[in-house]
């Protein structure tokens, strides 16, 4: 994907610009002695090739993104599941305080909730009952729940993230689930 900023794609220019008059192909397949398909990058690249992998950047993407309005404040900690506990077991969340807290600027999750300073990208209900039929298929996806904490600076940050895949023995079982937390390093 680099090569697209970097470069381009070098590509047989003055065949493929005779084939199409089109202005779109004409500027795609380039005949000027510039590379094809060679994009400005974006700016989050511009100072730092890594700047995109960042906790700050993930959470700038989300706002920034098709679907912003899917963050939640959270109001209720842990995050508890409305499917059916009967189909699909116990799937309140198991992100704990302990997760958290380190990471919260001395807030603990009670004041944070409280002050409206605790946010969640929840789409952990809208995928759980399809994940076992979806993980039959070559692809592969799970259940997720990112906490999200609002700084003094009014930037998001990434607290904690949890993976949920379907129980082995069967979905009343309640989701596996494993909680990420950020990197303290790399």
């Amino acid at each position: 994907v680099r090569s697209l900023y970097d470069g381009g794609i070098k590509l047989p220019t003055d065949i493929l610009s005779k084939i199409s008059p089109i202005p779109l192909f004409k500027e795609l397949f380039r005949s000027d002695g510039e590379s094809a398909l060679k994009f400005p990058p974006p700016k989050v690249i511009q100072v730092d090739h890594s700047a995109w992998m960042t906790d700050a950047e993930f959470a700038r993407e989300m706002i920034a993104g098709v679907n912003p309005h899917i963050i939640k404040k959270l109001s209720e900690f842990p995050p508890k599941s409305k499917l059916d506990s009967q189909l699909y077991g116990d799937n309140t969340s198991t992100i704990t305080k302990e997760n958290l807290e380190p990471n919260m600027d001395g807030v603990t999750v009670e004041q944070a909730i409280q002050n409206n300073r605790l946010y969640i990208l929840d789409h952990h209900d809208t995928l759980f009952p399809y994940l076992r039929k979806i993980n039959a298929t070559e692809t592969k996806a799970y259940a997720t729940r990112t906490i999200l904490f609002l700084q003094n600076d009014g930037t998001l940050k990434p607290l904690a993230i949890e993976l949920s895949r379907p129980h082995p023995q069967g979905d009343s079982f309640g989701p596996v689930s494993n909680v990420y937390l950020p990197a303290s390093e790399g």
